[in-house]
């Protein structure tokens, strides 16, 4: 069985593991079971991601790990020159690609970048999670754009869960510069083709795959488009409450065949199964021993 699971909200909130997952990631190995690992933050790079798990004691090898930096290098795998506004994961995985990239955060490269908007050099601008965002960025990445490069996004996420609450994500980050500019983003990460079609070409999928989040309108579409269950925790982003109150509503629609009420849109995939926690979700489904 594979199980595939989001680390924000899921396995960890911030630097703090979320309580039981790593009980039931080491309980699902202890099956047999397959764990990989679908995050839509594109800041840490593989090696990152692989020493956070091993803090939280979750093995896990960097063919485990999925992320949207990885997914959004690949759409701009045709570009001779990227422009970045992101985190070390993304030139990471443009380097892996060999695609040359300059970045907007770097003071350093500022005459090369405007080089490279004058003679329209630059193919892509890819916006991912990062906390120097700021006016300077923003305006350098407006040029950009307006020099005729598309605008990636690495995911749509408009926040970003953490220990003292909901910051701002990547979504809010990519909008700023998609106003800006007047162009509508591609975005690479969860649920869109990009990430899809990456997990798909290293799994094939059966009907026992399964994709835990605590976003519907994020692990929901990419646990349907990936055809494989989906599995809600209320670890993260999604109270319970909120969630049952919507899911009812939208229930209620679809019998007397009116449109759900306002907000039931990010909620319209309905979890196969859904839990508290993912070592709760583990146990329910009768994985954990």
């Amino acid at each position: 069985m594979l199980w595939i699971l989001d680390l924000d909200g899921v396995v960890w909130i911030g630097n703090q593991a979320i309580e039981g997952s790593a009980k039931a990631i080491d309980d699902l190995h202890r099956r047999g079971d397959r764990v990989i690992f679908t995050t839509n933050n594109s800041f840490m790079t593989i090696e990152g991601y692989l020493a956070k798990l091993r803090g939280f004691s979750i093995q896990a090898a960097p063919e485990d790990i999925f992320t949207s930096a990885l997914a959004a290098a690949q759409l701009a795998s045709q570009d001779h020159l990227v422009a970045t506004c992101a985190g070390p994961g993304v030139t990471q995985a443009l380097e892996k690609l060999n695609i040359p990239s300059i970045s907007l955060l770097d003071s350093l490269t500022q005459k090369d970048l405007l080089g490279a908007v004058k003679s329209h050099a630059i193919g892509s601008l890819i916006v991912g999670y990062h906390l120097e965002f700021g006016y300077s960025s923003l305006s350098a990445g407006i040029g950009v754009l307006a020099s005729g490069a598309r605008l990636i996004g690495t995911n749509s996420d408009p926040t970003y869960p953490t220990q003292s609450g909901l910051l701002a994500g990547t979504g809010a980050l990519v909008a700023s510069f998609s106003y800006g500019a007047g162009i509508e983003p591609i975005y690479a990460g969860k649920p869109c083709a990009p990430m899809v079609d990456l997990v798909k070409s290293n799994f094939i999928l059966g009907s026992d795959a399964i994709v835990v989040g605590d976003r519907p309108s994020t692990d929901g579409l990419f646990a349907r488009s990936l055809g494989a269950r989906f599995g809600l925790v209320y670890s993260g982003v999604t109270p319970k409450s909120q969630s049952l109150k919507l899911l009812q509503s939208l229930s209620a629609a679809k019998s007397s065949g009116t449109s759900p009420s306002a907000g039931a849109d990010n909620y319209l995939i309905e979890p196969d199964i859904s839990a508290d926690t993912l070592y709760d979700l583990v146990f329910q489904s009768g994985q954990a021993k």
